[in-house]
């Protein structure tokens, strides 16, 4: 079971001998770290991992490995960065990451950041950043293979093996998921007020597939020094259901990508004190939607889209008695193209892309100055940063082969950003972040993408402010109940102007929107406790206060669509020499799909089960999900799975 509360230990948390990397130590951003002990053995996703964190909300499309994203602390799903190993995985082609394409067996930690995101991160963002760290070299030979059975005919395969020498260190870890997820749901018929024509049926067209590989190897060229290099594989073949369950729907998407990062790692570079990193990464991904039957769009569609990126980046800190310098220099370029190569039959319909080909160069510098005052209880930072963007759109033609006007775009920003740390002793203290941030609208958003959503060419860039204040307190009394108990309350305050939101049409395709500005007020609390040696009591609670301030009279005043307003999650947890048991609660209340609130979404309620037994070289995992059994809707459409089990089996050498 996840340990949300792993940031609040008080002990110094060691970091790995790769530059760049965040120093949690000294940040003032508030944050979490799950850790590969709480997830190896077990079928878990990500999605399921980061959503028992305080602040953190998952929509999913349902069944296994469906389209997942996250928001946290009320923002948009696009206004929370996800990097792999510190290099962003948002596209300025896609917008939102799906947490469904990052295999599980191929982390070592996961990282996240609630509202302010550490300069090492780059982009400042409302929500806040998920850092996901690969699996590290290791100085001895490991092996280990993982098997998983369950419901819905869902299989699971990972085998990973590591061995290194006095200069050298290799990983080599593959993955295979297949599922049918055709379980049963309650088919509304499109009339979710009339019950009388509900029915109870399978999903249809609704299997996937999705291989993955890592590799990775480390040279060490001295004690000073060192080289990273990683190559990242996956393809990904997934069935998208009708909106009515049509046994005849036969959308698809295909996805296949390949990723390659390389980083030269030097500390003492000019001085005892002083450290530099240079990265360069490259990576392609090839899309294909296909919905001949218009199961998903107005229209029949058979999309070929093709993203391209590359990347560098110069990290340089410096340290001093009593203060900090850091730098960060990043050029990235993404090219995006893509072609509808069906012709639709009548004009009728709402205009759709049929070719693109648009190109974003995107460079950022941050430069950070630390503090460290009063015998180092008092850290403070502040930082500046320049993003210069310019958008080059070539060609961009509707479905009829009209041009549609977009033009090439700039951006030239700067933001600020500040942080402060007091400890008040060893086990408690008090942050502050403030800072500014904006998010340009992707292509995604601009253009529109996979039958699910529709573009807006017109959208501008969100702005906005973004200030959150924390309060941590941990208990010391050896040999109490109450020995290492954790409390944290923390309170946050976002204001965004021409924030772009997404919303369903009558039809159910979701488009996306710039309205005039939102509020979010927020307070969040978590609570740990340990009754015993074998016993974990963890709390989460978080209550959003958010609202629309838009122009539009039928829109001011209204909840922003998309995040639930309360949220909870309970975990208890027992643990022996031989097994372990967990059980999560999670409830959520309160959510609407749309700007006026109209359509209210289904409150969840969520109980999962987890029973392992370990042995000397071997694990086994029972998973029972959504004991409850209650359907529901993260997106319109798109019923989530009901109770399901898993079978998870683990061996290492």
């Amino acid at each position: 079971m996840a340990d949300g509360l792993t940031v609040y230990v008080s002990k110094p948390v060691a970091q790995q001998d790769t530059v760049g990397r965040v120093d949690l130590n000294s940040t003032t951003s508030t944050y979490s770290v799950i850790k590969s002990d709480d997830f190896e053995n077990r079928r878990v996703e990500l999605s399921q991992l980061i959503e028992n964190e305080t602040g953190v909300q998952v929509r999913s499309s349902g069944g296994v490995g469906g389209f997942s994203i996250a928001s946290i602390r009320g923002s948009s799903s696009e206004q929370v960065t996800v990097y792999i190993d510190g290099v962003p995985l948002n596209k300025a082609s896609g917008g939102a990451v799906d947490l469904s394409l990052i295999s599980m067996d191929n982390v070592e930690s996961v990282e996240l950041y609630r509202g302010s995101v550490p300069m090492e991160l780059g982009n400042a963002s409302l929500g806040g950043a998920i850092n996901i760290i690969t699996r590290q070299t290791t100085e001895k030979f490991k092996g280990k293979f993982k098997a998983t059975v369950g419901s819905f005919n869902t299989q699971q395969y990972n085998v990973f093996t590591s061995a290194a020498t006095e200069k050298n260190s290799f990983i080599v870890s593959a993955s295979l998921l297949k599922s049918d997820n055709d379980f049963e749901f309650i088919n509304d018929n499109g009339t979710p007020e009339n019950p009388d024509d509900d029915r109870n049926e399978k999903r249809n067209n609704s299997s996937l597939e999705q291989a993955t590989a890592l590799a990775k190897w480390k040279y060490r060229i001295n004690n000073d020094s060192n080289v990273d290099t990683k190559l990242e594989w996956l393809s990904n073949d997934q069935q998208i259901p009708g909106q009515q369950n049509n046994v005849n729907a036969d959308a698809l998407i295909n996805l296949s990508s390949i990723d390659f990062f390389t980083q030269y790692n030097q500390k003492k570079a000019y001085f005892d004190a002083d450290e530099f990193s240079i990265k360069g990464y490259v990576g392609g991904l090839n899309e294909v939607f296909s919905d001949t039957q218009s199961g998903n769009a107005l229209v029949a569609r058979d999309v070929d889209a093709s993203t391209q990126k590359y990347g560098s980046e110069l990290f340089y800190k410096f340290k001093s008695d009593g203060y900090q310098l850091k730098y960060r220099l990043l050029f990235e370029q993404q090219s995006y193209t893509s072609e509808n190569v069906l012709t639709p039959v009548t004009d009728n319909v709402a205009r759709e892309v049929a070719v693109q080909d648009s190109t974003r160069d995107y460079y950022e510098q941050v430069f950070e100055y630390k503090n460290f005052s009063l015998q180092n209880s008092l850290i403070s930072s502040f930082s500046l940063r320049h993003i210069y963007a310019k958008d080059d759109n070539n060609l961009v033609v509707d479905i009829f082969g009209r041009p549609i006007d977009v033009g090439d775009k700039k951006y030239n920003i700067v933001t600020p950003q500040m942080g402060a740390k007091y400890k008040f002793n060893a086990l408690t203290y008090m942050n502050f972040n403030a800072g500014a941030y904006v998010r340009l609208p992707s292509f995604f958003e601009l253009f529109g993408s996979q039958g699910y959503f529709r573009g807006s060419p017109v959208l501008k860039e969100e702005s906005g402010v973004n200030i959150d204040v924390g309060y941590v307190y941990s208990l010391f009394k050896p040999g109490s109940w109450l020995d290492d108990a954790k409390f944290y309350l923390g309170f946050f305050h976002n204001t965004v102007d021409n924030l772009i939101v997404r919303e369903p049409n009558a039809q159910g395709i979701v488009v996306a929107r710039n309205v005039a500005s939102g509020i979010t007020n927020g307070v969040e609390a978590n609570f740990k406790l340990y009754p015993d040696k074998h016993w974990l009591v963890l709390f989460n609670v978080v209550y959003l206060n958010d609202e629309n301030t838009s122009e539009t009279t039928a829109y001011n005043g209204k909840r922003l669509p998309g995040q639930f307003k309360q949220d909870y999650n309970l975990q208890i947890s027992y643990s022996s020499a031989k097994w372990v048991t967990g059980i999560s609660w999670d409830v959520k209340k309160d959510m609407y799909f749309d700007r006026p609130n109209l359509l209210k979404a289904t409150d969840i309620s969520d109980i999962n089960l987890s029973v392992l037994r370990k042995w000397k070289n071997q694990t086994l995992e029972l998973k029972a999900e959504n004991l409850l059994n209650n359907q529901y809707e993260n997106f319109r459409f798109q019923p989530t799975a009901g109770t399901s089990y898993f079978l998870t089996y683990t061996y290492k050498l």
